[in-house]
This record gives structure tokens, C-alpha cells and sequence, in this order.
């Protein structure tokens, strides 16, 4: 026998002889630390799947995307409008829906958010201090020039914006519970009503114009008697402007192939024409009319400028803005990556348009955007996309003022971004300043030659609501504290509580009374079912804002009230009736 095999048979003998004993304990620990290497390797693996699979859907959702853009609309210039002629046009505006897909979301992979995270910070943008200053607004040089105050808050100086009550100085007209009343201010009474469905109205010489959902119905005022001239109708009413003499309407419906006016109809190359809107005005002196129809989407937002007017239809990931002059003749297309937030989101000034947009299928960094066209070359030549909102904050508010644009974005914090736009092809930011809660509506004003801006907002709880100063010197920044309104101060005295009452004058600019006195601002609103209060702001005083007078309503309704200073007395519809009071 070998000595190998003796060895190896000597071994065999000896375990068979002195067999091992085991140790269970070790032996579980053994067992259990592989079972977990198995579990982590399994869940590794898992991730890494899903990791490149997420990989791989968001590059096929860059090409999807992308496709569409192309084949849809050209985000970098602007485009002619195309006619709808004949049926036959129409039919391939319907077909370019139909064959069209729908805007794709990115997907993140567990991974990329594990070794992605980043805590929140608020780091302060460096304020450019070479920046020139905004010139300053018309009417508000910082002396008092008038003491009436009875017009609508608008967007653009001349361009008046219906509203539920009007004055002209002589007479204030308003609805309540679908009759029109009008109520003479040398008499303090109501000297006529009708019965009337508007929602909205306005005033021309000695016409008084109702706007309601479905019909638009043109008075004639003489004396104390009530006379219609025209009647306009209408499936959806959208909005209105009054532009000297002519009133312009903006309503529509689904699209119906019975109502298209074609040669006088328009499409705007959305992917999603369903909807059809008309563009009306009426000449009240002549009582002559024009009409022109606009093939788009359902959401569409209109902005009106001294030169044109703008419809911003949005479709999810873009935005078709059509123009049309005043005279309702087509100019172009622009379009815009993402959504506008409303009518204060666009602004023209100067041969430029600028527009604030927010597109939610963009990187956080990427997420919010200003855009600059020269309307003369219907051009793209100025863009910002990066700097306006942290994380994933979005557009809240914006306000054009010149050279200027505001922007409030918010998620956790409340950025209120200043631009210089003063160089349209270099949009630049110039100071960002951060305070809690966000402003929903801002209004700039002058006082003794500085530029401040308002800002009317919330909290971070929502359940109050703010009102802010801020001063524009090298960067803009606020001034004193916020006035905190909550909910709860008018809850015992209405005996009920509806948030929605207090939030007119935060989501409505027409619901405001904004007077400029001189070396102070007031501000005006109802506040509760029974409360309308009017703010003193005085951007010299250790408490910069201050209830300067309330006023007890009997109203039932929200965003039912509005106030007109007339030779330093106030006029406040309410219900039926118009209270008068001293303002001073």
C-alpha cells in the first residue's frame, strides 16, 4: 500500500472514530449571515434593474418628447398662423390630435435618489449691484393729485377689466342677487335697477354694459330708465376688456364643425384643438362688430396689451400663445416650453414680449423660466431658465414693471426674485430674497420717489394670510413685518366660517382698492361675510402696515363688496344698498 492511501485511510478511521461535534449556535450564525448576503445581493440586483430600466425609459421619453416638440411646434421661433379655409383644414387639425401622443414624465431610480439626496438649503443670490433701477410707474410720482379713487385695479394702464361694480363719478353700478342697480351719488340712492344675469359689467358714456356666462347685454342709461341696445350670445363666456370705444369679448365652445367660420378662423398648431374660441369687439359709438376664431385648447388665458392681445393656450409641457391686434388681424404664433400662470405671467413692453413660465417636466434646476421675444421678428432673443426657484419650487406670482420682473416661486420657503430685463437678450437676476410663506398677488407703487412692491399671500400654515412690503434699492427687500390676518380673527363674529371669504383679495386684483396718497398707500378689501377692512402702509413707520378702518357689511356673499373714494367719502356696495362714509 502507497503512504497516500494509508494517510487517507488513516484519516477516514479516525473521524469515523472521533466523529466532530456541532455547535449549533455557530452553525446558525453561519447560516444566517449568508441568508443576509443573499437577501442584500437580491435587493442590489433589484435596484440595479431598476436603475437601468428607469435609464433606459427616460432616454425613450427624451425621443418621445422630442419627437413631439418637433413635430408639433418649433419652441425656438415663432410661427405664422395657420387658416382654416375649408373643411378640409379642419379635418387635418382634428387628424394632427388624434396622431398625436401626450408629453411624457421622467421616472428617478431608487439609486439616483439614494446618492442624490441633498438636504435644503437657502443660499442667497448675489445681487448685481451694476443693475440699472426701474423707472418709475405713471400716476404714482409721490404727490397727491387726486383725491378720487374710483376705478377698477387693472393689469395695463387703458385697458379696463370688467368687474361686478363701476363708478364714473356720478353714478356707481353694480349687481346684487341678478339685478343690476344704479345708485346716484348726488342723491345717495338708487335711482333704477333691472333684473339682469351679469356677472360682470362696464361703463361707457352713457352705456352700461352686463357680461354674464352665457350673454352680453348693452344699456343705454338716460335718466332713470333702463334700455336695451344689443344683445350678444354665447355657449362659455372666457373674458372681456374695454379699450376706449370698443368692447372686446372673449368666449367659446367644443368644437363644432356648425360654428366655424372658416376663412375667419385660425389654428395655433396645439396637439389638442378642441376647443374653439372667438375673438369679438363692438364698436359702441358705431355699434359695428368683428369676429375672429382661434382653434386651441381648452386652457387658455388672455393677456391684453396696448398693441395686441395674447391667448395662451396651455398643453401640459408647452404653451401656444396666438396674437391678434387690436383689430383682430392675426400676427403669429409664439411658443413657449411649460405653462403660464396667469394673465400677470405675460407682459409687452417696448417692441418685446415676456412671459414667465413653469414646466413641471423639467429638472428642478430648470423647473421655472422667462422668455423674451422681439415681437418686430417674431424671434426668440432673451431666455432665463436657471435660478428662478430652489428645489422643486413653483411660479406663485409675477408682476411686470418695465424693465422689471417680480417672480415669487415657493415649495417651502418664499423667494421673491427680482430680473433685470432691462437687456432683453440677457435677462439677468438681480436679488432673491427669502422669507416664510409665499405672495399670490404682487402691486408695485412709488412713494416720495422710491419703488417698493406689495405682496398679499400666505402663510406657511395657510391657515393665515399676509400682507408684505418690500423696498427695491440694490436688491429688493422687505420692510417691517408681515401683517398677519388669520381665519380664526373673524370666526366668532359671523357666527360661520368660509376660508374662501377672505381669500378674495389675495386671488382677485379686481376685488382690491388701491389708493396712492402721496406719502402712504391704502389698500382695500372685504375680508369676511361682515367685515371690509382697508389697510394704511406706510413705508416710514416702525409698523409699516395697519388696519386704518373697518367697515361692518351685511353682505351674504364673497367677493360681493367694493369700495370708491369720492371727494374723500367712501362709497361700499353692500347688498342692495351703498354705504357712505368719511374716509379721512
Amino acid at each position: 500500500m502507497k503512504l497516500k492511501e494509508f494517510k487517507k485511510n488513516l484519516k477516514t478511521e479516525y473521524q469515523n472514530t472521533f466523529p466532530k461535534k456541532k455547535d449549533p449556535k455557530r452553525e446558525f450564525h453561519f447560516q444566517l449571515r449568508y441568508a443576509f448576503l443573499a437577501v442584500f445581493g437580491i435587493i442590489f440586483a433589484a435596484l440595479l434593474i431598476q436603475h437601468f430600466w428607469v435609464y433606459s425609459y427616460n432616454e425613450g421619453v427624451d425621443r418621445h418628447n422630442e419627437a413631439i416638440a418637433n413635430r408639433v411646434v418649433n419652441l425656438d421661433q415663432c410661427i405664422e398662423f395657420s387658416t382654416i379655409n375649408t373643411r378640409k383644414d379642419y379635418d387635418a387639425a382634428v387628424r394632427n390630435y388624434k396622431d398625436m401622443h401626450t408629453y411624457q414624465t421622467k421616472k428617478k431610480s431608487i439609486l439616483t435618489s439614494i446618492f442624490t439626496y441633498q438636504p435644503k438649503s437657502c443660499s442667497d443670490a448675489t445681487p448685481d449691484l451694476d443693475a440699472p433701477t426701474f423707472a418709475q410707474q405713471p400716476g404714482n410720482s409721490g404727490t397727491m393729485v387726486d383725491e378720487n379713487s374710483f376705478q377698477t385695479n387693472i393689469q395695463v394702464e387703458g385697458i379696463d377689466e370688467a368687474d361686478i361694480a363701476k363708478c364714473d363719478g356720478s353714478y356707481i353700478y353694480y349687481f346684487h342677487s341678478r339685478n343690476l342697480y344704479v345708485y346716484d351719488i348726488e342723491s345717495q340712492k338708487n335711482i333704477t335697477s333691472v333684473m339682469d344675469n351679469g356677472i360682470e359689467l362696464f361703463i361707457y358714456n352713457h352705456m352700461i354694459i352686463s357680461i354674464g356666462n352665457h350673454e352680453t347685454k348693452v344699456y343705454e342709461f338716460n335718466q332713470d330708465r333702463l334700455v336695451v341696445k344689443k344683445n350678444i350670445s354665447y355657449e362659455r363666456y372666457l373674458t372681456s376688456r374695454l379699450i376706449e370705444n370698443r368692447l372686446y369679448l372673449a368666449f367659446g365652445s367644443y368644437v363644432k364643425e356648425e360654428i366655424i367660420q372658416f376663412e375667419d378662423c385660425y389654428y395655433d398648431t396645439c396637439s389638442n384643438p378642441n376647443y374653439l374660441y372667438s375673438a369679438y369687439y363692438l364698436d359702441l359709438d358705431l355699434m359695428e362688430d368683428k369676429e375672429a376664431q382661434l382653434l386651441t385648447s381648452n386652457s387658455t388665458v388672455l393677456y391684453a396689451s396696448n398693441q395686441a392681445f395674447y391667448f395662451a393656450s396651455m398643453n401640459r409641457a408647452y404653451t401656444t400663445i396666438s396674437i391678434f391686434s387690436h383689430d383682430l388681424e392675426p400676427r403669429g404664433v409664439i411658443n413657449v416650453n411649460g405653462t403660464v400662470l396667469n394673465q400677470f405671467s405675460m407682459d409687452e413692453y417696448e417692441g418685446y414680449f415676456r412671459v414667465v413660465t413653469t414646466d413641471t417636466t423639467k429638472n428642478a434646476e430648470e423647473l421655472n423660466a422667462i422668455s423674451i421675444f422681439d415681437l418686430s421678428e417674431l424671434k426668440k432673443v432673451g431666455y432665463l431658465n436657471q435660478g428662478i426657484g430652489k428645489e422643486r419650487q413653483i411660479v406663485k406670482s409675477v408682476r411686470f414693471d418695465k424693465n422689471t420682473c417680480y417672480v415669487v416661486t415657493y415649495e417651502n420657503t418664499d423667494p421673491l426674485y427680482e430680473i433685470d430685463c432691462s437687456t432683453p437678450e440677457k435677462p439677468v437676476i438681480v436679488s432673491a430674497y427669502e422669507a416664510p410663506g409665499y405672495s399670490n398677488y404682487l402691486h408695485t407703487f412709488v412713494i416720495n420717489d422710491k419703488e417698493y412692491v406689495l405682496g398679499l399671500g400666505y402663510t406657511d400654515s395657510r391657515h393665515s394670510t399676509k400682507i408684505s412690503v418690500y423696498e427695491k434699492t440694490e436688491g429688493t427687500e422687505q420692510i417691517g413685518e408681515d401683517f398677519i390676518l388669520a381665519f380664526s380673527d373673524y370666526y366668532s363674529k359671523g357666527g360661520y366660517y368660509n376660508e374662501s371669504l377672505i381669500l378674495d383679495m389675495f386671488q382677485n386684483h379686481k376685488a382690491l382698492f388701491i389708493y396712492n396718497a402721496g406719502n402712504h398707500l391704502y389698500l382695500g378689501a372685504m375680508v369676511a361675510f361682515d367685515a371690509y377692512l382697508i389697510f394704511k402702509i406706510d413705508v416710514n413707520a416702525e409698523n409699516v402696515v395697519t388696519i386704518y378702518k373697518e367697515i361692518e357689511l351685511k353682505s351674504n356673499k364673497a367677493n360681493s363688496s367694493r369700495l370708491f373714494l369720492i371727494e374723500n367719502k367712501i362709497y361700499l356696495t353692500d347688498r342692495d344698498k351703498v354705504l357712505v362714509e368719511n374716509f379721512a
